[in-house]
């Protein structure tokens, strides 16, 4: 009787270490799946949007921060990065929306495309194409890469974060280069 118990108690264990383990595949099918059927409300409980444009920012920021440097003395040069930080903020909270962020992983990477502010402006992800065929892979035990078959780091990739146990969400992106 012992030995059955313990039998079925490392099975359950072996059970939920897999389930865990291949949550994020599951969600990111789920994700493809709201995608093909245009249900953009359930495709958006898979995102956190305010995390999602926060990455983008703290992003865009850095890319100015180079900028700063290089502009030396220039008074223009920090005249421009402010206007750029003021317009990029609401820019950027415009522009993600669910449409446009399909749109970004039909495409396979993350950034601002002309049919990324289309789908932007028309709330209707534009892409004929069919979606790139896209993998999975964890970073750490709270973190997954979600990125083009094949694609390096340069190309840019999303990341999805644990919520819990099982749940995971679309909540950053690592800009192409």
């Amino acid at each position: 009787m012992l030995r059955k118990n313990l039998s079925l108690v490392a099975v359950l264990a072996l059970l939920v270490c897999a389930a865990n383990f291949f949550s994020p595949y599951w969600t990111v099918q789920r994700m493809r799946g709201a995608i093909a059927a245009r249900d953009y409300e359930t495709f958006s409980a898979y995102v956190d949007y305010p995390a999602l444009r926060e990455s983008f920012k703290q992003q865009l920021a850095q890319g100015g921060a180079g900028a700063d440097e290089a502009g030396g003395q220039d008074p223009f040069a920090a005249i421009g990065q402010g206007l750029a930080r003021a317009v990029t903020g609401p820019l950027i909270d415009l522009l993600l929306g669910p449409a446009a962020l399909i749109e970004m992983l039909n495409a396979g990477r993350p950034g601002v495309t002309r049919s990324v502010m289309s789908a932007a402006v028309s709330k209707v992800p534009a892409s004929a194409e069919p979606p790139a065929e896209m993998s999975v892979g964890y970073r750490d035990w709270h973190t997954v890469i979600y990125r083009r078959e094949g694609a390096t780091d340069a190309e840019g990739y999303f990341i999805l974060r644990r919520e819990g146990w099982w749940r995971w969400r679309l909540a950053a992106v690592m800009l192409p280069s």
